[in-house]
């Protein structure tokens, strides 16, 4: 942590590293946000569809991990998908998932539908 003081007032600065920890070793979040993926139209059905990831983690992980799971699936090994959150909206891919859980969870659960077309927004 650095200090710095200018006309009176104290700037201070937190260096964070790749891993999630501020400089110090005290880590930033180890909080989870559990995650449960719908299909929409003729998307495949997910083995698991229940998951949980760091609420730092940005939604575009979630992207990541879904389209994996749907490309595995034959037929649909070049499959893009579009994820929605509460059946309207498709989120910013930088957009953390602890954001999102905080403005849009549902029985503690972050409610995220995907289809292999655009549906909603």
């Amino acid at each position: 942590m650095d200090q710095t003081r200018e006309n009176g007032v104290w700037f201070f600065t937190f260096i964070l590293f790749d891993d999630g920890q501020v400089a110090g070793g005290v880590a930033q979040s180890d909080e989870k946000v559990r995650i449960f993926a719908k299909n929409v139209g003729n998307a495949p059905i997910l083995k698991s569809n229940e998951f949980n990831a760091n609420a730092s983690s940005q939604f575009s992980r979630v992207t990541q991990h879904i389209q994996s799971k749907i490309r595995n699936a034959s037929g649909h090994e070049n499959a893009t998908v579009q994820l929605f959150i509460n059946q309207s909206f498709c989120p910013s891919p930088e957009e953390q998932l602890g954001d999102l859980f905080k403005c849009f969870q549902t029985d503690g659960k972050l409610v995220v539908h995907y289809a292999l077309m655009e549906a909603w927004g």
